[in-house]
């Protein structure tokens, strides 16, 4: 084996003709040939040496694997040739369904797959998932691998077994060049059998390149990404860097993607101010889509330097128009607080009239006290005590403070949703104030309606840790709620401040991005130490922790398996003396590393 893996075929050959060797022979847990392993090594001369003395080109090891296989899964062009001049079955499929061309699709060696698609009987030939060599192509994006199956007939909607197209794979890993080819050449927007649609992986991936270029052929589709922000099942960070990508393209896209996430989260403010609806899914659903239209918001042409060019004194300039759907929403959020401030008015009202009510009363009953120790009750005595006809006062002031618990009623069920209204709000206002300075519009509201937002957190005080994280940034409002806050236990509120904190940070999790071509490693056969050394050297780390992409000097092929191989030669030429990485000691017959 080490000769045939060498490539020494006149020392194979020696062997073979003096010895009754079957070169048929499998050995091995995987149970393959020589045959296979010249194949997967590209010993051509070895191979062609067993090739000749009846070695079967069609022997299948343990996977199912034939000698084509590992030799189109290594690239190997020369052994490729050889295999089929003996006869070799291009359309043998292992124990996965795989064939020959597969191994060429999943690795992009172009050129490779147009000479042996020719031998191919069924192009569209399928795997064990139901997959062609086209699906795999697309999901690894190798444009030319995918434009040579299409010219060779492939069928460009054929699902698998799951019902994903070759665009559904393409837009699964973000491959914008491959989607842009298969929609020119016709491919159809179809959703699996799950209804999952190549939108769909493509904002959950936040793949916004590949979204563009299916808006491009799919304008309908511009919406269903607004409206895909309220889907709690999708990442924040992801749906971010979709709309930020696509608001970059044009001045006109960014406005009508802000006005987009402005009507949805005023359609959202109103849900959630209405009592029939459910308070917790409708409050995260505002903040999150608000929080989305903030991110958008700032990253447009030209950051606000002050809140004049924003249209709070009145400027009518284009981004300041996108608030115009929300004005609507905060309109409600104003007529709700006055509609409260007024009954909170009338019970203060009421508990004076109370309170006078009782103490007259109480002075009627000693003058009454007084009179029964002398005289017995007269006829009138009873009606001195009446307010009116029919009317007794214990009527009177059940009634009221019938009135006064409805209130509180009403500030029970309301304070927690108008509370994230006011937080949307805020988050508004802000976005269009440079940092560090807080809105004046928002200053005015809180100070307008100080007396209702008090009441509301003196009833339920977790709502400062919920909703009205505007006190940690504005100091001229925190003093406003001091007493409440300090009234709170110090753990809460030490939980709250690093929340706070930490809310702005960016999502670190590590997403799956298509390779760009300034990330592959591009690497010479002839000196593969030598350029692979200077190029690992000059690559950025972050970038080759995520992922190594090679591809040799002059060939197209690029993937896992072009990988394996530049890993296999490099680990072989790094022990190679002639490098000098081991010199021999001087003082003792033995080799020290440089």
């Amino acid at each position: 084996m080490p000769m045939v893996m060498a490539d020494q075929h006149r020392s194979v050959s020696e062997l073979l003709s003096n010895s009754k060797f079957d070169v048929n022979y499998a050995f091995g847990r995987v149970k393959r040939s020589l045959l296979h392993i010249a194949a997967n090594c590209g010993s051509v001369e070895c191979l062609v040496l067993l090739l000749k003395k009846g070695a079967n080109p069609n022997y299948q090891d343990i996977s199912g694997c034939t000698p084509l296989h590992l030799a189109a899964r290594n690239g190997q062009k020369k052994c490729m040739s050889k295999l089929l001049e003996y006869s070799a079955d291009v359309n043998i499929c292992n124990n996965e369904g795989l064939t020959a061309i597969h191994w060429l699709a999943v690795n992009g060696r172009t050129e490779l797959l147009h000479d042996l698609v020719q031998h191919v009987t069924d192009v569209d030939v399928e795997d064990a998932m139901g997959q062609t060599a086209l699906h795999v192509a697309c999901q690894n994006g190798h444009k030319t691998t995918v434009q040579c199956l299409l010219d060779s007939g492939a069928d460009i909607n054929r699902p698998n077994v799951a019902g994903a197209t070759p665009l559904y794979f393409a837009c699964s890993h973000g491959q914008r060049d491959t989607a842009q080819i298969l929609l020119l050449r016709g491919a159809k927007y179809l959703p699996d059998k799950n209804g999952v649609t190549p939108l769909d992986l493509c904002v959950q991936g936040g793949y916004g390149q590949t979204c563009e270029v299916l808006i491009q052929y799919h304008p309908r589709l511009f919406q269903t990404i607004v409206q895909m922000t309220q889907n709690e099942d999708l990442r924040e960070n992801m749906l971010r860097q979709v709309l930020q990508h696509l608001s970059q393209q044009s001045e006109s896209q960014y406005l009508k993607i802000l006005t987009g996430l402005a009507e949805v989260a005023t359609t959202n403010g109103h849900k959630l101010l209405s009592l029939s609806s459910s308070y917790e899914a409708q409050m995260k659903s505002l903040l999150r889509i608000v929080r989305i239209f903030c991110h958008v918001f700032r990253i447009g042409p030209s950051s606000p330097s002050n809140g004049m060019d924003m249209g709070y004194n009145g400027n009518k300039t284009p981004r300041s128009q996108v608030f115009k759907p929300l004005e609507l929403l905060w309109h409600s959020l104003d007529e709700w607080l006055v509609l409260i401030a007024t009954e909170l008015m009338k019970n203060k009202e009421d508990s004076a009239d109370i309170t006078s009510i009782l103490l007259k009363q109480k002075g009627q009953d000693q003058e009454a006290s007084c009179i029964s120790a002398f005289e017995p009750p007269g006829p009138g005595s009873y009606e001195r005590l009446s307010t009116g006809p029919g009317e007794s006062k214990p009527d009177v002031l059940a009634g009221k403070q019938e009135a006064s618990a409805d209130c509180q009623d009403v500030i029970s069920v309301t304070a927690n949703r108008l509370s994230a209204v006011i937080q949307a709000f805020y988050m508004c206002c802000s976005c269009q104030m440079p940092p560090g300075m807080t809105s004046p519009r928002f200053i005015e509201f809180v100070c307008k309606h100080d007396e209702v937002l008090k009441c509301f957190v003196n009833r339920n005080p977790k709502i400062i840790f919920d909703h009205f994280h505007f006190l940690l940034e504005c100091p001229e409002l925190m003093s406003r709620f001091m007493h409440i806050i300090k009234a709170q236990p110090f753990k809460d509120r030490c939980e709250w401040f690093y929340e706070h904190l930490h809310s702005g940070q960016p999502d670190s999790d590590m997403v799956h991005r298509p390779v760009s071509e300034n990330d592959i490693l591009l690497v010479h056969r002839d000196s593969i130490f030598r350029s692979s050394c200077e190029i690992v050297s000059k690559a950025n780390c972050a970038k080759l922790k995520q992922g190594i992409a090679v591809r040799f000097h002059g060939e197209e092929g690029m993937g896992q398996g072009v990988v394996r191989e530049w890993f296999d030669i490099l680990s072989n030429e790094i022990v190679n003396p002639d490098y000098a990485l081991f010199t021999q000691f001087s003082r003792w017959n033995n080799f020290s590393a440089q």
